[in-house]
């Protein structure tokens, strides 16, 4: 649990702090999962509107509520002019207070496959220094991977946690930039660049361009690793401009072969 002032997280939104602020044990933007205690942020998408369930989160304990109407008297109702962009800060918000090491990964192909690897070499890790993996490793669960999958990954962030392993997706371009500068990973990883969403994204350039926005929220002294044997090295770099770099590949000019 998160146990924490709603305080921390409206100051962040640059909100006045209440006066009798209830503590915040997660944060949900599913009102079916609304247990007491929790922070529920409705989201709208085409064919639908979680404001709509308002009355069911509150009937099933919600602690405190986002909400871009106008808040009900007597409620703890906070409001904010997009409760999308407001749960990409909470995340960010709550990622700086856990001070884990992220790692962000992205690709055309094979994410999943290289965060599960990634995982399973922290978990080794992690058992070599005598720790519990489950208590020092966080990883993304099954594709939760986009504008609402990476927050709700970085809100089961806890303190203790030495790694997250962060994956990230994109159907459109600026997409992973908003999940990187939300994640903001001490380490960025593009696994390759193949022409799925290419029909979206301008051609298999514009594919490049996308998966090289992970670099955008990279700390100033962050990782940026990618294949060697690519022609969008140029594009990588305009975003990842003086951090360090670790290239992979087979030949022998790459860092790691």
């Amino acid at each position: 649990m998160m146990n924490i002032s709603l305080n921390f997280f409206i100051s962040g939104l640059g909100l006045p702090c209440l006066e009798n602020a209830p503590i915040i044990q997660r944060i949900i933007t599913d009102s079916r999962q609304v247990q007491r205690g929790d922070l529920f942020v409705p989201l709208k998408g085409e064919y639908f509107d979680g404001h709509d369930f308002l009355e069911q989160a509150w009937s099933q304990g919600a602690a405190a509520v986002l909400t871009e109407r106008s808040p009900m008297d007597g409620r703890c109702e906070v409001q904010v002019r997009d409760t999308q962009e407001a749960l990409f800060q909470l995340a960010h918000l709550w990622r700086e207070h856990c001070q884990t090491t992220v790692i962000a990964v992205t690709g055309s192909n094979g994410k999943t496959t290289l965060k599960e690897m990634i995982a399973s070499i922290l978990t080794r890790a992690a058992q070599a220094n005598h720790w519990d993996p489950q208590k020092v490793l966080l990883v993304t669960e099954g594709n939760l991977n986009n504008h609402v999958g990476v927050p709700l990954t970085l809100f089961r962030l806890r303190p203790h946690h030495r790694w997250a392993c962060v994956e990230m997706g994109m159907n459109h371009s600026g997409e992973i930039r908003k999940l990187s500068l939300c994640a903001q990973p001490n380490i960025a990883v593009i696994n390759n660049v193949q022409r799925a969403h290419v029909g979206l994204l301008d051609g298999i350039m514009g594919v490049a361009r996308a998966k090289a926005e992970i670099y955008a929220g990279l700390t100033k002294d962050g990782i940026a690793i990618y294949p060697l044997e690519t022609p969008y090295e140029p594009i990588f770099q305009n975003e990842i401009h003086e951090r360090p770099v670790c290239t992979v590949g087979f030949s022998e000019q790459a860092m790691v072969s």
